[in-house]
């Protein structure tokens, strides 16, 4: 085999090469370290360079640089491979059929998605028009070519994960790079798209799995069959059934006075007949206290919360202990320029002083964040001995202050639900999971805070928001608010030095 020119050149000129093909703007000095640091990490190839993460150029570049150096290094060597095997639309490659599950082995699934293509005929024609002509997506329209797609690969793989979705989406890139790519204000170039492609892709089938069933067979279903108001609410059980479940709960509750396994499998089997009472228009948060006082306990609502977004409570106080730490030694870098933030720190300080443990720092958190946001802290707690509970949604703290309270109660629509949380996390988690669970929009006063909380802690990434402004519902299809963006970003590249 003959000796490419790239294997006579000394590798650090390969890597200056790629680098400055990247027409990434860095000093010299920092093009020299990277180098260096390549290099040591074992980069004894070009090719080897597929391998470096965002992570590993978080000590040298800022996001956008890195995305651009890794975007141009993903499109040099990356994509030659299936850019090859596109190439040739008239291959005599056999397009293997994958028709409903019937085949589980990762061969044949690999090989289908090479030869993966979206047909045409169910994008509408706005969305084929500025494919043919090369004209960027709209946001809106790349969401619902993801939707489709996202239906579609559902029906022809069983298990399509990221290695699958990055073929598939390696190749519309490839075929439509224009369409595609990702652009800055300045319609600057960050990025072929390929990496936030397969995001949307991935969230768009983790929620068609959360619901049980795809989206494409639930359509085809209401067309084909009559709806009855059974069919309608989701809800597998009679009420008859309904009631019986109810009932057994609600002695068995009273009986022991906690939740056991018995019950959690009764409550996971009522799922769907208590949301269809939420969902109603008639829905009180009283009626369904008085009717199912077993959800009104820590485990009830985080087993119903589990059910319903596909994430546990567990997973949220995990979660917020890892990113405190982060968070707020961040928000100590900024109290020499932000006195109200250095009074909040000041403040977590001497409750800390008081409780002689760590539980002002959950509610010096979110004090701390509403502060950053400009948003207000009594929208979500208050302190005991409040004689109005002016907020839809809030945690009641029992102490002097909100940060030094022995217990936490929570109140929606100005009733209190669930008394006597001990830790202060908790009752967070429950706070957060109570927007979801009672279907409450997220207050102006407080919105970005719990988009936070939603994004970072939560880990739940829909394509909206639950916002409410002015009375009005408004929702950011485009995604996560650029205040949380901003955040996130600042803490990463605070804790990266």
């Amino acid at each position: 085999m003959e000796e490419s020119d790239s294997d006579t050149i000394p590798i650090e000129q390969n890597i200056l090469d790629v680098l400055d093909e990247s027409k990434v703007q860095m000093s010299e000095q920092t093009k020299q370290n990277l180098v260096d640091f390549m290099v040591e990490m074992g980069t004894f190839s070009v090719k080897d360079m597929m391998y470096i993460s965002d992570e590993d150029l978080a000590p040298f570049l800022l996001p956008i640089q890195r995305r651009k150096l890794l975007s141009c290094i993903h499109l040099k060597f990356n994509n030659n491979k299936i850019q090859d095997i596109f190439s040739d639309q008239n291959s005599d490659v056999q397009a293997i059929q994958v028709s409903s599950r019937k085949d589980d082995s990762p061969v044949p699934q690999f090989n289908a998605a090479i030869d993966y293509k979206i047909n045409e005929e169910k994008l509408p024609i706005s969305i084929v028009t500025c494919l043919q002509e090369k004209k960027r997506l709209s946001p809106s329209e790349r969401r619902l070519l993801v939707r489709i797609m996202s239906d579609d690969i559902l029906m022809k793989f069983k298990y399509p994960g990221r290695k699958i979705l990055r073929i598939i989406a390696n190749n519309l890139v490839l075929k439509y790079p224009k369409s595609l790519a990702d652009y800055g204000f300045n319609q600057e170039f960050l990025g072929d798209g390929c990496g936030s492609f397969i995001l949307q892709l991935e969230n768009s089938l983790s929620n068609s799995r959360r619901h049980g069933q795809k989206r494409l067979a639930e359509s085809s279903a209401s067309e084909s069959e009559p709806s009855t108001s059974r069919k309608k609410q989701g809800c597998n059980l009679s009420q008859d059934e309904l009631e019986s479940l109810r009932v057994t709960l609600v002695a068995k509750f009273q009986t022991l006075g906690s939740v056991d396994e018995e019950a959690i499998s009764l409550l996971q089997r009522s799922f769907t007949g208590v949301r269809s009472q939420i969902n109603s228009q008639k829905f009180q948060v009283s009626a369904l206290l008085k009717g199912w006082p077993i959800l009104f306990t820590k485990i009830g609502l985080s087993v119903h919360f589990e059910q319903l977004v596909g994430k546990s409570l567990k997973n949220f106080t995990d979660n917020l202990c890892k990113t405190m730490s982060n968070f707020q030694m961040y928000m100590q870098s900024l109290q020499i320029k932000n006195k109200g933030i250095k009074t909040v720190i000041k403040e977590i300080n001497a409750a800390k002083s008081v409780t002689k443990d760590s539980q002002p720092k959950v509610i010096g958190m979110l004090t701390l964040l509403t502060h950053y946001f400009g948003e207000h802290i009594n929208a979500l707690v208050l302190k005991e001995g409040v004689s109005s509970l002016l907020v839809t949604l809030c945690i009641i703290s029992k102490g002097s202050t909100i940060y030094t309270g022995n217990g936490y109660d929570i109140a929606v629509d100005k009733q209190i639900i669930i008394k006597d949380v001990g830790m202060a996390a908790d009752a967070l988690a429950i706070l957060f999971a109570s927007f979801y669970i009672f279907n409450i929009q997220y207050p102006s006063m407080c919105a970005v805070t719990l988009e936070f909380l939603q994004w970072s802690i939560a880990e739940i990434r829909p394509t909206g928001n639950k916002l409410e402004k002015a009375g009005r519902n408004k929702s950011r299809m485009n995604g996560i608010h650029a205040k949380v963006t901003t955040l996130v970003n600042n803490i990463n590249d605070f804790c990266a030095l």
